[in-house]
């Protein structure tokens, strides 16, 4: 299962059917989009197939950690341009996201804040994030246990993984209705009051 600890390999169809059903909400007929980086496969794989299963249509875009790093630092800077194959991303109903790559230091590394600056004109002056926001396309944004990201939290990786794949399975409809008795608390009442704070020395 690639880089995913097969302790957790049962659990990838049950946390796939929330993020579809529960989270993204897949409908019969919706065109859907997973993307996500090739150490992310296991579980994009699942969120593919529980697609089919709801009717909609699933397309898989893969990356590796070597085509973005060379995307970033390889381009020639007089080619630096937006991403034409964003726009694509307009045309779906869903798109589900997981992490592109693995590790970001590795992939970043060397990045100049002159290159990064060019990256971030190109996208701004495409004008997507506007297209995206009037578009009818609906987000889902997944995280995934990475060894390079626990060292940078300075987390043994057994206790990233675990904390990680709590999280995305956790019961989103409990959540929901903890949330709601917060939010009837908060409209009916006039008054909060907060602990006090011991006095600083």
């Amino acid at each position: 299962m690639l880089l995913a600890s097969p302790a957790f390999a049962q659990h990838y169809e049950k946390i796939a059917k929330q993020i579809v059903n529960a989270s993204a909400g897949v409908k019969p007929g919706d065109a859907v989009i997973i993307s996500g980086g090739v150490h992310t496969l296991p579980l994009m794989e699942a969120v593919a197939v529980e697609v089919a299963r709801a009717g909609g249509q699933p397309n898989m875009w893969i990356s590796t950690d070597k085509t973005v790093r060379a995307v970033n630092m390889e381009t020639p800077e007089a080619a630096i341009q937006a991403n034409k194959f964003s726009n694509m991303s307009l045309q779906a109903d869903v798109l589900i996201s997981l992490p592109s790559v693995e590790d970001s230091r590795a992939v970043m590394a060397g990045m100049t804040p002159a290159r990064g600056a060019k990256f971030s004109q190109a996208a701004a002056a495409s004008g997507y994030a506007q297209e995206l926001d009037a578009s009818k396309l609906r987000g889902v944004s997944v995280s995934y246990p990475s060894k390079s990201l626990a060292a940078a939290q300075q987390l043994d990786y057994a206790s990233h993984e675990q904390m990680i794949w709590s999280s995305i399975g956790a019961d989103c409809s409990s959540i929901a209705m903890q949330a709601d008795k917060i939010k009837q608390l908060l409209a009916t009442g006039k008054k909060c009051t907060l602990p006090r704070q011991p006095a600083q020395t």
